[in-house]
Parts: structure tokens; sequence; C-alpha cells
């Protein structure tokens, strides 16, 4: 039981201590270069716009990285930084729980097995049968410690990479009105945006 509460606290420091890596470097961004010039292309400031590879991010024929970039959104878009913002707290709260779950979960079975062998085979004592029940308790907290954190990792991970996409549509302005021709139930309709 003492090695049990002894892995437990190593996952929490360790927990402990990512957490407070991810926040430091989430509360430093380092901001990216200004644009020099402006090229207009099909209505759009084509070097205005952010584009990603893997892990790299491109502005104006630049490379940045993803803090690069979080620093560069908090100045020119706070739409999409804030998206960057609660979307690295999903991913963050997706790894505390798998962090917190994984090694629930294997010292509850660990502990629900030992109970289980020394109820059936060695001692018939309800402290075995007890030892059963509270590690099987404590496998299916850290199941459920998984089960939710799976999903915040994914949806995290993935909102955090794309928050650039709420840059690019909608802190970018348009060089100047176009009009398109739009079609609805009613017929046909002329849209003028700017």
């Amino acid at each position: 039981m003492k090695k049990i509460l002894m892995l437990l606290a190593m996952a929490g420091m360790s927990v402990w201590a990512y957490a407070a890596d991810e926040t430091e470097a989430a509360e430093a961004p380092q901001p990216a270069p200004q644009p020099q010039s402006t090229v207009v292309q099909n209505n759009w400031r084509s070097d205005n716009l952010l584009h990603r590879a893997d892990d790299t991010y491109y502005y104006n024929g630049r490379t940045m990285t993803r803090d690069e970039m979080a620093g560069f959104l908090q100045q020119n878009c706070p739409e999409a930084y804030h998206r960057y913002k609660v979307s690295s707290r999903l991913r963050k709260g997706g790894v505390i729980s798998l962090s917190v779950g994984a090694p629930l979960m294997v010292a509850g079975l660990i502990t629900m097995g030992v109970g289980a062998y020394q109820y059936a085979y060695q001692a018939n004592t309800e402290y075995n049968y007890n030892m059963m029940c509270i590690g099987a308790g404590v496998a299916v907290v850290g199941s459920l410690g998984v089960e939710a954190g799976i999903p915040l990792l994914i949806v995290g991970t993935v909102r955090r990479n794309n928050a650039y996409e709420i840059y690019n549509e909608q802190c970018i302005r348009q060089a100047g009105p176009t009009f398109s021709i739009q079609a609805n139930g009613n017929g046909l309709g002329l849209a003028m945006t700017f």
C-alpha cells in the first residue's frame, strides 16, 4: 500500500512540474516581426496570412515557432489569441487528466488483483475483500480520468494548432470592397463586402 501511495505522489509531482513548465511557456510568448510591406492579390493582403506546416508557422516568408505565433496573435488578433489560450488550457487539462487517471487505473487494477488473489487463495477475510473493492473503485476513477483526458487532449491540440485560421479569416482586413453574386431561395442578389 505504501508503494502505491508513493507512486501516486510521484505522479502528482510530475503533473505539477509539467503544468508549471506549460504555464511559463504560455505566459511568455515571443512577439513576431511586423510586416514591412503589403502586396495586394485577389483583394487580400497575401503577406499577412499565416500558414502552417507540421509545427512550423510561416508569416511573410519567415518561420515562427508556436510560441512566436502565440505572441503574434496576442498582438494582432485578440480573437485568435483567445482561442489559442482556451485550447491550450483544454490540452493541459487533458494531459493532467491522463497523467492522473492512468496511474490511478493501474494502481487500482494492481490493488484489486492483489486483494482478489489474497481473498481467493490465502485468507478469506473482510480486509482482502475490501482491498479488492477499493482497488476496483480506484481503477474506475482512473479509467474515467483517462476517458476524459483523451478527448480533451485531442480537441485542445487541434484547436490550438489551428488558431491561426481565425487570424486569417477574421483579423485580416480586405484591401477594398468586393462584389459577389449570391443565390438564395428568393432569387439572386448582389452583395458588397468591405
